[in-house]
């Protein structure tokens, strides 16, 4: 049909749950949130996934290119209609967005992983807005403000205090994790209790609403440097999604489970040095008063723990299926998208850290792609084996990893470049067998006629 989205939707198709890749360019950010909530509101049973357009340094420009069959039809009025489609001309964009529109027999799995590792307690958000010169943490819900202050106030936080039911949980489910591991020995069973302890101690001081900004000064002298270090350049906090009731409170073991993410993380616009309040990106979420939220901290060990984890996860979804009777295909391809700060950066110097554990989960695939992104889109939670987990929204995420599993829904045979390489081998080798004993037998009726010769001969 069409490649780019020139003549999609007017052949029929309206069965197929349409399928978008789009790279737009980092110019195209500040329109890129209505983009994905048009998309999400035109084909709501659609999926989105793709990367920004990354430079080799900020001081390069991106560049994206489109070989799109509408732009070639447009240049070619005057032409056959047919070879107006079949000669599609390039086109060079430095800002917008391209991208390509899947339909048909193909089924798209997408899952991302964050990276970010959680730290502290869970807090719940106690008043949202910017507090007023003198007035404490006692502003709650801005509704009743003017509409040029809630465009504000509804991306801040003004103070939140700690959850302890909720607190309490996380930590259990910490130890579950704990016990299922082996090799713990008494000494390190003794640090841990020890540092249990004096995270018991710090949450009672925790019971106090306070800013966020004021938590997170107090919360990171009890971190590692390492983590210190980081918050320091960048706070991370992470609201609570929807659909939590139920579900393990452990981010990890949830994601090894396949139920998805807790926490949306996002990085911190700006801070109120005075009243200690933060800002996210405006626009990108509403804060609610009661919402759970909690800091984290990006770290290369957790990273891999959460990539093996979301693999994990995706088997076992993929498996449940495959239980209950439904038609699995098999794999055809799977495609990378990391953000410029992951990679050896953040797996400790290790190359190709991330492909290594796809090839791990997904053995017989034949292909094995994508590029460095200057932010991925998608859903958090993906389809994660199929399935949608808790409410999903397609969105930017700025330090991420976006994985796109590809196969058929009917279990068409694929095109496997191993497997054809193998096929010709295995037709060669066949054909020359043939050949041989095609020869053999030449041979040996050649004998048997000069036998026969010289019997008669004698």
């Amino acid at each position: 049909e069409t490649v780019g989205l020139g003549g999609f939707g007017e052949k029929g198709g309206e069965e197929d749950d349409p399928v978008f890749m789009v790279i737009p360019s980092p110019a195209f950010q500040n329109d890129l949130d209505d983009f994905l909530r048009g998309l999400q509101y035109t084909f709501p049973n659609g999926q989105t996934f793709g990367g920004i357009a990354s430079t080799v340094s900020s001081l390069s420009r991106a560049r994206i290119f489109c070989y799109s069959s509408s732009n070639s039809n447009n240049n070619h009025d005057n032409d056959d209609n047919n070879n107006a489609w079949s000669s599609p001309l390039p086109s060079v964009y430095g800002d917008g967005c391209v991208g390509v529109a899947l339909r048909g027999d193909i089924r798209v799995d997408t899952m991302i992983a964050q990276g970010a590792k959680p730290v502290g307690g869970v807090y719940r958000v106690v008043a949202v807005g910017r507090n007023e010169p003198g007035s404490g943490v006692k502003r709650s819900n801005p509704v009743n403000d003017d509409a040029e202050v809630d465009d504000g106030s509804r991306s801040t936080i003004g103070a939140i205090v700690l959850d302890e039911a909720a607190t309490a949980e996380e930590e259990l489910g910490y130890q579950d994790q704990d016990l299922s591991a082996t090799g713990d020995d008494e000494n390190e069973a003794d640090a841990k209790a020890a540092k249990r302890a004096q995270m018991a101690a710090d949450y009672a001081k925790a019971r106090i609403p306070k800013p966020p900004l004021a938590e997170a000064n107090f919360l990171m002298r009890r971190l590692s440097d390492d983590d210190q270090a980081f918050m320091r350049r960048a706070l991370l906090i992470g609201l609570e999604r929807g659909g939590s009731i139920g579900k393990t409170p452990n981010e990890l073991l949830r994601l090894a489970k396949g139920e998805g993410h807790r926490f949306t993380v996002r990085q911190v616009a700006s801070a109120g040095m005075k009243d200690g309040s933060v800002t996210f990106p405006l626009g990108s979420v509403d804060v609610e008063v009661g919402a759970r939220c909690r800091f984290f901290v990006r770290d290369g060990e957790f990273a891999k723990k959460e990539v093996e984890a979301l693999w994990t996860g995706y088997k076992k979804k993929e498996l449940s299926e495959t239980l209950e009777g439904k038609d699995v295909s098999p794999v055809t391809g799977c495609m990378v998208f990391p953000t410029l700060d992951r990679g050896s950066k953040l797996f400790g110097g290790k190359a190709g850290y991330e492909s290594g554990v796809v090839s791990t989960f997904l053995p017989g695939v034949p292909s094995i792609s994508g590029f460095y992104a200057n932010g991925v889109l998608g859903k958090l939670d993906g389809t994660i084996g199929g399935a949608p987990v808790g409410p999903n929204e397609n969105m930017l995420h700025g330090s991420a990893s976006c994985y796109v599993v590809f196969r058929s829904k009917t279990k068409r045979p694929f095109f496997s470049p191993k497997q054809a390489m193998i096929d010709a081998a295995d037709a060669a080798a066949a054909k020359a067998a043939a050949k041989a004993a095609e020869l053999e037998l030449a041979a040996e009726d050649e004998k048997r006629s000069t036998m026969s010769k010289s019997s008669f001969g004698s």
